[in-house]
């Protein structure tokens, strides 16, 4: 299934989740918050189980700072708790 199916609407990070076997560590989700905000935050999510007790909650990244997270999560260059320890008051990630 594409990302751009109408299935994937209304999909909670949870559901992500769920979904997700293979890929990428990190998936994008545009949701009502991230249509109608003035920064357009789009949620991060963290699609694999993680069991190793470190925070993988996820978090809202505006889109100038959307590559940061993809680029080096998925590089495995930093870790998920240096992005979710660097977001603002907001929860919202706007870079380093």
């Amino acid at each position: 299934m594409g990302a751009d199916e109408p299935a994937w609407e209304g999909l909670s990070p949870e559901a992500l989740q769920a979904e997700r076997s293979t890929g990428p560590f990190v998936s994008f989700l545009a949701d009502e918050t991230t249509l109608t905000s003035a920064e357009h935050p789009v949620l991060a999510v963290w699609v694999f189980s993680a069991d190793d007790g470190r925070d993988h909650r996820p978090f809202r990244v505006v889109p100038t700072a959307l590559w940061s997270v993809e680029n080096n999560i998925n590089l495995a260059n930093m870790d998920w708790p240096e992005f979710t320890s660097s977001v603002g008051a907001d929860g919202v990630f706007r870079g380093f």
